[in-house]
């Protein structure tokens, strides 16, 4: 066990002449086969800082079937850590974006779905290793953010026409006071204005959406926020596309 704390934060180096894709590719296999959560919570560590920095040991390493089976895990920093993980991999290489959307005709993205909505947002004070943390539902949001950054248009257009992706990123701004989660959330919506925008030449569609499940107010609402960063994307928003309603 004192190996994998080595790997976790503490090792800046190269970490290529420790960890081969062979090495990896075993860790990985170990999330399916232990039920130690120490043990399982530190590989996981170790695959989302690899997928920040040597991504390149992480490709066909089937990382992300094991992961899968953690996302519905009883402990929730198992399920926090994974969606972490899940987030990284999707920040990384858009490869990864397709293998999630394509795992079990999408259950991946359904069981992230469905936690931004229902787990907890509250703010821990630190994870087993000593780290701030949140919890599972911003790691979730983490992912559809990245997704939008990353995905493709048909990607992005398939997480608003099949999932509640405008209800979910609608809430998380009326619920949240995080700087960074709210700017998150408006790049990721204004991304999905866009690319209706740019595939359909029109965003009365999305933007119906978006009225139904009330984020006009909520909008509206942002502007008065004490971030001027905040208020400049929101307006910008509201300027650039509302008026196609």
């Amino acid at each position: 066990m004192e190996c994998l704390y080595f790997f976790v934060d503490g090792y800046k180096g190269n970490i290529q002449e420790f960890l081969d894709p062979n090495c990896v590719r075993f860790l990985i296999s170990q999330l399916s086969l232990t039920r130690n959560c120490i043990i399982v919570a530190l590989i996981l560590r170790i695959i989302g800082n690899l997928a920040m920095e040597h991504i390149e040991l992480l490709r066909n390493s089937e990382v992300i079937r094991n992961l899968a089976m953690l996302l519905k895990s009883p402990k929730q920093e198992i399920r926090r850590l994974t969606t972490w993980a899940f987030s990284n991999l999707i920040g990384s290489e858009k490869e990864f974006i397709d293998d999630i959307f394509e795992y079990k005709n999408g259950e991946i993205v359904e069981e992230l779905l469905w936690r931004a909505e229902h787990e907890d947002f509250q703010v821990k004070a630190f994870d087993i290793l000593y780290f701030m943390i949140w919890k599972v539902a911003k790691e979730c949001l983490c992912c559809f953010i990245n997704i939008c950054k990353k995905g493709t248009v048909e990607q992005i257009m398939n997480l608003v026409d099949s999932k509640n992706i405008i209800e979910v990123l609608v809430d998380s701004l009326k619920e949240n006071s995080d700087e960074d989660l709210i700017g998150g959330c408006l790049d990721a919506l204004e991304t999905i204005l866009w690319s209706y925008k740019d595939h359909f030449e029109d965003v009365r569609g999305i933007l119906q959406k978006l009225s139904s499940c009330g984020g006009y107010p909520v909008l509206e609402d942002l502007q008065g926020h004490q971030s001027q960063s905040v208020y400049l994307k929101v307006s910008e928003i509201i300027e650039k596309y509302l008026d196609f309603a």
